[in-house]
């Protein structure tokens, strides 16, 4: 097979899925037949109000089960410099992309914000409206917010436009196949060079009953919560929630840039089946069709490929219907029992738009362990199928996945993964595991510097921790591409701290001893008046950490390092309640927690104001010869801070102290504390615990300006 376009690597990937905070989790979950369903959560709704084993009365159903992630109703809008007001109105659907995406990219070894400017497309696959729906049924006051926190186009562009990606920009919505389809639209794009590189998400949240009664009543769901793919006594799916991201670029560009691959996407095809028996019913023949022409775009044998993430939702109808297509498919395959078949809708339920993303990321990580998990719920053919004489087989245990060998030639692991949306747009995608491991480095390991960077010091020690488990974890770790990766991979943020190591013993100790608050020798010290000899790299790493701008592209040119990313730990949002006040859901919900959250969230903000000789107010502000920040700028800030912080607007500014003035002679990132107190807050400028400015602020609504003056008659008051 010839094979016409270029290949699209995966260089990154996040998720949250039912039972699971990040793909480790959900990978543990998987090698364990974790079951991830349970009753519905009462901070979601009562499945008591609307129960009944008949479904003999308006609005009720006898499903109570589903796949739920954790704090749906959290975020760290500060981080993204989005006003907790504005989060409020958010559907928890874009909060969750956003911190994804951040989070696939971050994982793929890049700073998102290094990023800014680039041809970088973001697709997102999305259907449900379940936030909207709340806001009218509790008749909330509609503000601005609403329009950009619940229409789905703003899910994508919010993204591009915070992190200032300039690709296209589009959200999909084709009920179940929505993220594959979003991820063909984005690799089409990459491809024809209209993007350079792309992000790709599905999420869906489940925050009332609207679609468990609708799909119960058509007959969909499992009554027993329990998805059974495949087997005779599949009743229907369990619906779940959940989001994942993965980052895409160019194959040959990943290589290029020492990228650490996920896996390779070698051809996707979309279609619609046509008519069918019924609007919802599928059709053997259009899914197969589908499934061939992704294989042929693939360029590869459809005998290497050996296991099929199927659409599985363990219907007695579709089931049936999909293994068909699958055999259309694969006429040609003479050998038996040669591609496993497996669904994690077993495990976590079927995540909707949000299905394709999560048995993506289940690929890609049974290609890094060379594994296959075992179906879950799985214990006898439905016999309505019949794969005897045909080359597939369901995994019904834990096994281990071996490249094929033609010939002496060891050929990828290769998997295909189906997507069938419920109105007929069907899609399949055929995927290969990450081109032969990187040659190690032989060069010998510099002494180097971990830079680990977060807003505040409890976020700094959380992520310091999650790091030094990862160390733990993974043994052949290697030095030199963790401090790469650290270095240039992720954000300086005003909370700091730097270790020089050259090998992880001494690196391990050191984390260790910062988070038991023990000094250690690699540990950089804040005090620069320490009379000890330092070398240039702890000269530079003391700079950091006093929030310096720093360029370790050039202490890095003159070290023999290679360059290589790798995947670490991501950053540590905070978990802040964001939800709109009317909201009359239970529990973790309730309005009293809201105001607790919003009181916490306020009490402590470090946000970062960096000042540069290129400002105009700075440019053109000298004082003996120094620019100096004016004094009006910190009125400024203290103004912008305090409505962006505690979502009032402020009524009057007092009590400023201008304590003594800031030199700007390079970039400067201040750190501005604030602490509402009821109807006021206190403010302060710092830079490295040195106070430069204190004032206080009124919040209240801001007095109507009065009338303007006359120009004309102040003028002859003068002459």
């Amino acid at each position: 097979m010839k094979k016409e376009t270029v290949d699209i690597a995966i260089v990154g990937m996040s998720c949250r899925f039912p039972g699971a905070k990040n793909y480790n989790e959900y990978w543990e979950n998987l090698l364990k037949n974790t079951n991830s369903i349970s009753e519905i959560p009462a901070d979601r709704w009562s499945w008591q109000d609307y129960y009944e084993e008949l479904e003999g009365n308006k609005n009720t159903t006898k499903i109570k089960w589903g796949g739920f992630i954790q704090d749906v109703d959290k975020f760290d809008p500060l981080f993204f410099k989005i006003s907790p007001k504005e989060a409020n109105y958010m559907d928890p659907q874009h909060r969750l992309i956003l911190e994804s995406i951040w989070h696939a990219i971050e994982d793929a070894g890049y700073n998102p914000r290094s990023l800014a400017g680039k041809k970088i497309g973001v697709y997102v696959g999305v259907s449900k409206n379940d936030y909207a729906e709340l806001m009218r049924e509790t008749k909330e006051s509609i503000i601005s917010f609403v329009s950009t926190g619940t229409v789905h186009s703003i899910i994508a562009n919010r993204v591009s436009y915070l992190l200032d990606f300039t690709g296209k920009s589009e959200v999909v919505d084709t009920a179940c196949s929505s993220f594959m389809v979003a991820l063909n639209n984005a690799v089409r794009d990459i491809q024809l060079g209209i993007c350079e590189s792309a992000v790709v998400g599905g999420v869906n949240a489940i925050l009332t009953p609207t679609m468990y009664i609708s799909h119960s009543k058509s007959g969909m769901l499992s009554h027993d919560g329990v998805c059974r793919s495949f087997d005779e006594k599949a009743n229907g799916y369990v619906r779940g929630e959940g989001v994942g991201v993965v980052f895409l670029k160019p194959l040959d560009e990943a290589k290029r840039d020492g990228d650490d691959i996920w896996g390779v996407i070698k051809g996707i095809a979309v279609a619609h089946g046509g008519k069918s028996t019924s609007l919802t019913a599928p059709r053997a023949s259009s899914q197969a069709a589908v499934v061939d022409d992704a294989i042929k775009k693939s360029g590869i044998p459809p005998e290497t490929i050996t296991y099929i993430e199927a659409h599985g939702t363990g219907t007695p109808l579709g089931d049936p219907i999909e293994i068909e297509a699958l055999k259309i498919a694969y006429a040609e395959v003479k050998t038996d029992n040669n591609c496993a078949i497996g669904a994690v809708k077993t495990n976590i339920g079927h995540l909707e738009s949000a299905a394709g993303v999560a048995g993506l990321i289940k690929i890609l990580l049974a290609f890094k362990h060379k594994l296959l998990p075992s179906m879950l719920n799985f214990n006898k053919l439905n016999p309505y199928i019949e794969l005897q004489g045909s080359p597939f087989y369901i995994v019904e245990k834990n096994t281990e996945w071996h490249n094929l060998n033609n010939a002496g030639n060891e050929i990828p692991l290769r998997a295909g993964l189906s997507s069938f949306g419920m109105g007929g747009v069907n899609a399949h995608a055929v995927f290969e595991d990450k081109p032969l491991e990187r040659k190690p480095i032989k060069n010998k390991i510099e002494k180097t510097a971990i830079l680990i960077s977060a807003q505040t010091d409890g976020q700094l020690k959380d992520y310091v921790d999650s790091i030094l488990k990862h160390i733990k974890s993974n043994v052949d770790i290697n030095l030199n591409d963790l401090s790469y990766t650290l270095m240039f991979g992720r954000e300086a943020m005003d909370s700091r701290v730097a270790f020089i190591a050259d090998n992880i013993e001494t690196l391990q100790e050191a984390m260790q001893d910062f988070l038991d608050e023990k000094p250690h020798p690699c540990i950089v010290n804040t005090n620069k008046n320490l009379k000890k000899e330092k070398t240039k790299l702890e000269v530079t790493a003391q700079d950091w950490i006093s929030r310096e701008l720093v360029d370790w592209s050039e202490i890095y040119k003159t070290t023999k390092m290679e360059k290589r990313r790798i995947h670490l730990p991501v950053y540590p949002f905070k978990k802040i309640r964001c939800w709109f006040q009317g909201s009359t859901i239970k529990n973790s919900f309730a309005e009293e927690k809201n105001k607790l959250d919003q009181a916490n969230l306020t009490k402590n903000i470090n946000e970062k104001n960096t000042f540069t000789i290129n400002d105009y107010y700075i440019r053109d502000h000298v004082v003996k010869g120094e620019n100096i920040v004016p004094g009006v700028k910190y009125l400024d800030i203290f103004l912008t801070e305090s409505e962006r912080g505690v979502s009032s607007e402020v009524s009057e500014i007092n009590d400023v102290f201008w304590v003594k003035p800031i030199k700007v002679r390079h970039d400067i990132s201040p750190k501005i504390e604030l602490n509402r107190n009821v109807d006021t807050a206190e403010l302060s400028v710092k830079i490295n615990d040195a106070i430069y400015c204190t004032g206080k602020t009124k919040l209240g609504k801001r007095p109507i300006a009065e009338a303007k003056l006359n120009i004309a008659e102040v003028k002859k008051t003068l002459q």
